[in-house]
Protein backbone atom coordinates (compact mmCIF):
# COMPACT_ATOMS: atom_id res chain seq x y z
CA UNK A 1 0.00 0.00 0.00
CA UNK A 2 2.80 2.54 1.13
CA UNK A 3 4.70 1.95 -2.31
CA UNK A 4 1.50 2.31 -4.22
CA UNK A 5 0.82 6.04 -2.55
CA UNK A 6 4.25 6.54 -3.16
CA UNK A 7 3.82 6.03 -7.05
CA UNK A 8 0.70 7.71 -6.97
CA UNK A 9 2.63 10.64 -5.24
CA UNK A 10 5.02 10.33 -7.58
CA UNK A 11 3.41 10.77 -10.74
CA UNK A 12 1.34 13.12 -9.37
CA UNK A 13 4.04 15.45 -8.70
CA UNK A 14 5.84 14.11 -12.59
CA UNK A 15 2.53 15.02 -13.84
CA UNK A 16 2.61 18.81 -11.91
CA UNK A 17 5.68 19.24 -13.26
CA UNK A 18 5.45 18.46 -17.01
CA UNK A 19 2.61 20.22 -17.14
CA UNK A 20 4.54 23.11 -15.37
CA UNK A 21 7.18 23.23 -18.05
CA UNK A 22 4.48 22.78 -20.99
CA UNK A 23 3.10 25.88 -19.08
CA UNK A 24 6.42 27.56 -19.56
CA UNK A 25 6.99 26.57 -23.13
CA UNK A 26 3.81 27.53 -24.20
CA UNK A 27 3.66 30.47 -22.87
CA UNK A 28 4.75 32.49 -26.21
CA UNK A 29 3.08 31.23 -28.54
CA UNK A 30 -0.36 31.88 -25.94
CA UNK A 31 0.34 35.73 -25.99
CA UNK A 32 0.52 35.27 -29.76
CA UNK A 33 -2.54 33.98 -30.40
CA UNK A 34 -4.36 36.43 -27.47
CA UNK A 35 -5.35 39.07 -29.55
CA UNK A 36 -5.91 42.49 -27.38
CA UNK A 37 -9.34 44.31 -28.33
CA UNK A 38 -10.51 41.51 -29.76
CA UNK A 39 -14.08 42.25 -30.75
CA UNK A 40 -17.20 39.87 -29.53
CA UNK A 41 -18.44 38.54 -32.88
CA UNK A 42 -20.11 35.66 -31.42
CA UNK A 43 -21.96 34.87 -27.89
CA UNK A 44 -20.82 33.51 -24.75
CA UNK A 45 -23.20 31.21 -22.95
CA UNK A 46 -23.02 30.75 -19.38
CA UNK A 47 -24.58 27.50 -17.77
CA UNK A 48 -25.18 28.10 -14.07
CA UNK A 49 -26.71 25.76 -11.77
CA UNK A 50 -26.38 23.82 -8.57
CA UNK A 51 -24.23 20.16 -9.03
CA UNK A 52 -27.27 17.96 -10.23
CA UNK A 53 -29.04 20.12 -11.75
CA UNK A 54 -28.29 19.51 -15.27
CA UNK A 55 -25.80 22.19 -16.67
CA UNK A 56 -23.73 19.18 -17.89
CA UNK A 57 -26.82 17.57 -19.59
CA UNK A 58 -27.93 21.01 -20.91
CA UNK A 59 -23.99 22.41 -21.89
CA UNK A 60 -23.97 18.39 -23.82
CA UNK A 61 -27.27 18.94 -25.70
CA UNK A 62 -26.05 22.80 -27.02
CA UNK A 63 -23.00 21.65 -28.21
CA UNK A 64 -24.84 18.63 -29.97
CA UNK A 65 -27.93 20.45 -31.35
CA UNK A 66 -26.51 23.92 -32.12
CA UNK A 67 -23.61 25.67 -33.85
CA UNK A 68 -22.31 26.39 -30.78
CA UNK A 69 -18.67 24.75 -29.13
CA UNK A 70 -17.37 23.99 -25.55
CA UNK A 71 -14.12 23.76 -23.95
CA UNK A 72 -13.87 19.97 -24.29
CA UNK A 73 -11.85 17.63 -22.32
CA UNK A 74 -9.06 17.86 -24.33
CA UNK A 75 -8.81 22.26 -24.32
CA UNK A 76 -9.38 21.20 -20.38
CA UNK A 77 -5.69 20.14 -20.82
CA UNK A 78 -4.23 23.36 -21.46
CA UNK A 79 -6.19 25.59 -19.19
CA UNK A 80 -3.29 27.67 -18.62
CA UNK A 81 -2.58 28.27 -21.96
CA UNK A 82 -6.38 27.64 -23.41
CA UNK A 83 -5.77 29.64 -26.84
CA UNK A 84 -3.11 26.57 -27.69
CA UNK A 85 -5.44 24.56 -26.60
CA UNK A 86 -8.39 25.45 -28.34
CA UNK A 87 -6.51 25.72 -31.77
CA UNK A 88 -4.90 22.12 -31.25
CA UNK A 89 -8.31 21.12 -30.94
CA UNK A 90 -9.96 22.52 -33.46
CA UNK A 91 -6.90 21.19 -35.88
CA UNK A 92 -7.41 17.69 -34.85
CA UNK A 93 -10.64 17.14 -32.79
CA UNK A 94 -13.78 16.76 -35.23
CA UNK A 95 -17.35 17.29 -33.36
CA UNK A 96 -18.70 13.86 -33.61
CA UNK A 97 -22.22 14.56 -33.09
CA UNK A 98 -23.53 11.14 -34.28
CA UNK A 99 -21.66 9.67 -31.65
CA UNK A 100 -22.32 11.83 -28.69
CA UNK A 101 -24.32 10.69 -25.63
CA UNK A 102 -26.31 12.59 -23.33
CA UNK A 103 -24.05 10.81 -20.36
CA UNK A 104 -22.01 11.97 -17.73
CA UNK A 105 -20.82 10.81 -14.12
CA UNK A 106 -20.95 14.01 -11.59
CA UNK A 107 -20.16 16.70 -14.45
CA UNK A 108 -17.09 14.67 -15.74
CA UNK A 109 -18.26 13.76 -19.37
CA UNK A 110 -16.04 10.75 -21.02
CA UNK A 111 -15.26 11.36 -24.61
CA UNK A 112 -12.38 13.74 -25.58
CA UNK A 113 -14.54 16.13 -27.53
CA UNK A 114 -16.93 16.13 -25.27
CA UNK A 115 -18.11 19.54 -22.57
CA UNK A 116 -15.60 19.69 -19.97
CA UNK A 117 -16.32 22.19 -17.07
CA UNK A 118 -13.18 23.43 -17.56
CA UNK A 119 -12.72 24.28 -13.57
CA UNK A 120 -8.97 24.44 -13.21
CA UNK A 121 -9.06 27.63 -15.98
CA UNK A 122 -11.86 29.24 -13.94
CA UNK A 123 -10.61 28.41 -10.47
CA UNK A 124 -8.29 30.43 -11.84
CA UNK A 125 -9.79 33.38 -13.40
CA UNK A 126 -11.71 33.77 -9.58
CA UNK A 127 -8.44 33.52 -7.64
CA UNK A 128 -6.51 36.28 -9.74
CA UNK A 129 -9.96 38.15 -9.34
CA UNK A 130 -10.13 37.84 -5.52
CA UNK A 131 -6.15 38.55 -5.39
CA UNK A 132 -6.39 41.77 -7.29
CA UNK A 133 -7.01 44.96 -4.95
CA UNK A 134 -7.35 47.32 -7.35
CA UNK A 135 -7.15 45.59 -10.39
CA UNK A 136 -10.44 42.97 -10.69
CA UNK A 137 -10.63 45.53 -13.59
CA UNK A 138 -8.07 44.05 -15.75
CA UNK A 139 -8.88 40.57 -14.77
CA UNK A 140 -11.89 40.90 -15.94
CA UNK A 141 -10.36 42.67 -19.40
CA UNK A 142 -8.01 39.82 -19.53
CA UNK A 143 -10.90 37.44 -18.87
CA UNK A 144 -13.15 38.85 -21.78
CA UNK A 145 -10.26 39.04 -24.11
CA UNK A 146 -9.45 35.01 -23.35
CA UNK A 147 -13.13 34.25 -23.71
CA UNK A 148 -13.58 36.14 -27.26
CA UNK A 149 -10.64 34.97 -28.47
CA UNK A 150 -11.60 31.54 -27.99
CA UNK A 151 -14.70 32.54 -29.88
CA UNK A 152 -12.62 33.42 -32.67
CA UNK A 153 -10.70 30.04 -32.45
CA UNK A 154 -13.63 28.04 -32.61
CA UNK A 155 -15.65 30.42 -34.93
CA UNK A 156 -18.76 30.32 -33.17
CA UNK A 157 -20.45 30.95 -29.77
CA UNK A 158 -19.21 29.34 -26.90
CA UNK A 159 -20.91 27.15 -23.61
CA UNK A 160 -19.06 27.43 -20.47
CA UNK A 161 -19.79 25.58 -17.26
CA UNK A 162 -18.26 27.51 -14.41
CA UNK A 163 -19.89 26.21 -11.89
CA UNK A 164 -20.23 28.90 -8.70
CA UNK A 165 -16.71 30.21 -9.79
CA UNK A 166 -17.85 33.05 -11.75
CA UNK A 167 -20.55 34.41 -9.41
CA UNK A 168 -18.80 37.41 -8.43
CA UNK A 169 -17.69 38.53 -11.79
CA UNK A 170 -21.53 38.29 -13.54
CA UNK A 171 -22.42 41.95 -13.07
CA UNK A 172 -18.31 43.14 -15.16
CA UNK A 173 -19.62 40.66 -17.27
CA UNK A 174 -22.72 41.79 -18.04
CA UNK A 175 -21.46 45.06 -18.33
CA UNK A 176 -18.59 45.19 -20.69
CA UNK A 177 -19.99 41.76 -23.05
CA UNK A 178 -22.93 42.95 -25.20
CA UNK A 179 -23.80 39.35 -26.49
CA UNK A 180 -23.04 37.31 -23.09
CA UNK A 181 -25.88 34.81 -22.48
CA UNK A 182 -26.51 33.47 -18.68
CA UNK A 183 -28.66 30.51 -18.43
CA UNK A 184 -29.59 29.55 -14.38
CA UNK A 185 -30.91 26.08 -13.98
CA UNK A 186 -32.60 26.50 -10.46
CA UNK A 187 -32.55 22.29 -9.17
CA UNK A 188 -35.76 21.35 -7.54
CA UNK A 189 -34.95 20.77 -3.82
CA UNK A 190 -37.05 17.34 -3.45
Amino acid sequence: MRAILFYGKFIFKMNNEFFESLESALSDIERALDLSDTEEKFANVFVIGLPRSGTTVLTQALSIATNTSCTNNFVARFWYAPLVGASISVETIFKQLQHSVLRSDYGRTFSIEEPHEFSRFWQKVRADYEESESGSRSVVSRLISKLNNLTRIFTSPLVHKPLELILPLIPDIVDRMEKAIFVYIERNPR
